[in-house]
């Protein structure tokens, strides 16, 4: 619309060019909207001039037009050639209020009378209307895209399952309302000063953003905005990050540097930092004022969803717990092996927390010995070489079964001071990649007294925490039942095979001298030498099992048999 009425306005002024700009406040400048006849090179053709220091900036200033009738060139803010020599400027306005300026050129030295200066501030005020109704439209319709947008943003809020769901439906909300290249949404725990969650839209492309459970680079922007608990706007990245010496461009998704970046906070009903929400473009000056109030809004209703997951995750998780626990009891009272057992947990916590390392121990409660054990890394099944058969002196098992008491580490590699205090070190087994979260609790039976541990570990740092411990505690004290149960069990059946042999050796004596005593009553009433060694062999088979059995008598230095059972004849006796 400017531009056909500047087309009309120029021949109406025998002009050889012009153009219209508009008045932005926020950084004091008239920013180019259309212009006819300038070349692309003339310092004329710039986008943005400044209000303050400029001529053309005294139109805005003084609300009064401005003559140039010769030697413009000599007078441009910006330096280089150009191919006028007069101007008119014209403020254009709405009563005492300056929208902008209109400028006409001419390639030759002009004086512009007062009656061509009063009809072009007629022409500008009427373009002033323009541009005012115009601006009145677009700010009815973004006010109206804005409405629907957080509409939108709120309904999502409250049916999105997870940040991802959330995030896409935020995204394109915002997409029809600002120039996004780059979009980040994050979870953040101020308990714990770590990212849960955050993944972005980069180009298109979904990316994870942030670590989960690893706190933000101090230098990050994004960490600027949670310590700060404000937004941060930065129209050009790279002009302005000086201003913040303790900061630095992190690349993330596409890898590529963003020239705009606007991030702005969440709050929890604790008025806690819960989240961030960034928006970023490759090109400078993207986003204004505007788009910072409008994200902040966004940010209101988001941080509904991310109050609703606070809330609702730990029930759910809670819910998890006791559906494991319960399932965890039920193998546990099904199961006489020990073995299968310590599997049926370790699928059900993988299943669960999705663990990446995990081991039990069950130990003699008199010894220490390790009777069991079922060490998991990755997929891989480590079997640990320890030379005595026990945790090694100093470990972090070794410590639990000492103490009888749980160990939670939230990070190995910053916590060197913590368990050198504790005469505690680590002993590393399984692949190179070792672990940054770690937490195990001991297996106590009657007496508090500890026959193994079980224990997690995880790549990741901050996975674990107080309420992790109270879950594999209880999941410990049904192991302890368990182990106890097959424990006795045990015992029983080596009581009743001892019993049994205990039997059978009790028979066979009573056999032997139920055998002696007839041997003897024999012997007492009879002479005969035969009848007597026939009489031994048959008894004999009574307290011996035989296949054949004989009896030789020494006849100087002669053996020569004398009774036999089982054998064909004298040859076959073996001498």
């Amino acid at each position: 619309l400017l531009g056909r009425a500047l087309e009309r306005i120029l021949p109406l002024f025998a002009a050889r060019a012009g153009n219209v700009r508009l008045y932005d406040r926020t950084s004091d400048a008239l920013v180019l909207l259309v212009q006819r006849g300038i070349p692309a090179d003339d310092p004329r053709a710039v986008a943005a001039v400044p209000v303050t220091g400029s001529r053309l900036g005294n139109v805005v200033r003084d609300n009064q037009p401005l003559v140039v009738e010769r030697g413009l060139a000599q007078q441009a803010f910006f330096a280089g050639p150009s191919l006028f020599e007069s101007l008119l400027g014209i403020p254009l306005r709405i009563g005492e209020r300056v929208l902008g300026t209109m400028v006409l050129l001419d390639a030759r030295p002009r004086a512009f009378d007062p009656q061509q200066i009063d009809l072009a501030q007629l022409v500008g005020n009427q373009l002033a209307i323009a541009i005012e109704n115009a601006s009145l439209l677009e700010e009815r319709d973004r006010q109206i895209r804005e409405l629907r947008a957080l509409s939108a943003i709120s309904q999502a809020a409250n049916l999105a399952l997870n940040l991802g769901m959330l995030l896409r439906q935020v995204h394109e909300a915002l997409h029809g309302l600002m120039p996004l290249d780059a979009f980040v949404m994050s979870i953040y725990d101020p308990r714990r000063a770590v990212i849960v969650e955050g993944i972005g839209i980069d180009e298109g492309e979904t990316y994870e953003y942030f670590r989960s459970n690893e706190p933000l680079p101090t230098e990050s922007l994004t960490a600027w905005v949670i310590r700060n608990r404000k937004p941060l706007h930065l129209h050009n990245v790279a002009e302005e990050i000086g201003q913040f010496p303790e900061l630095a461009t992190l690349t993330a998704g596409s890898g590529r540097v963003p020239s705009s970046w606007l991030g702005v906070p969440l709050f929890g009903r604790d008025k806690e930092v819960s989240g961030t929400i960034v928006v970023q473009s490759y090109a400078p000056n993207a986003f204004s004022e505007r788009d910072e109030q409008f994200l902040a809004r966004v940010a209101q209703q988001a941080a509904l969803h991310v109050a609703n997951v606070a809330l609702l995750a730990p029930r759910e998780q809670q819910i998890r717990n006791l559906d494991a626990i319960g399932r965890i009891g039920q193998f546990v009272s099904a199961t006489f092996d020990l073995d299968q057992m310590l599997r049926e947990v370790y699928a059900e916590l993988g299943e669960l927390m999705g663990v990446s390392s995990f081991f039990l121990l069950v130990c003699d409660a008199q010894t220490g010995a390790v009777t069991h054990a079922f060490f998991m890394d990755g997929d891989e099944r480590v079997v640990p070489n320890w030379p005595d058969n026990r945790p090694p002196a100093g470990s972090l098992s070794d410590w639990i079964m000492r103490r009888r008491e749980p160990l939670l580490i939230e990070d190995l590699r910053a916590a060197d001071a913590e368990l050198a205090r504790r005469g505690i070190t680590p002993i590393v087994y399984g692949s190179d990649d070792q672990p940054r979260s770690w937490v195990g609790v001991p297996l106590l039976a009657q007496g508090d007294q500890a026959i193994g541990v079980l224990a997690l570990q995880d790549s990741q740092p901050q996975r674990y925490d107080a309420e992790t411990i109270d879950f594999l505690s209880q999941v410990a004290r049904h192991l302890s039942l368990g182990v106890q149960k097959v424990n006795l069990f045990d015992e029983r059946e080596r009581q009743l095979r001892e019993n049994a042999q205990l039997f059978a050796a009790e028979q066979d004596a009573r056999r032997t001298a139920d055998t002696l005593r007839e041997v003897a009553r024999v012997l007492s009433g009879t002479f005969h030498p035969d009848e007597v060694l026939n009489l031994i062999l048959d008894q004999l088979r009574a307290v011996i099992p035989y296949d054949s059995a004989s009896i030789m008598l020494l006849d100087g230095e002669t053996l020569h048999p004398a009774s036999q059972r089982g054998l064909g004849g004298p040859g076959q006796i073996r001498q």
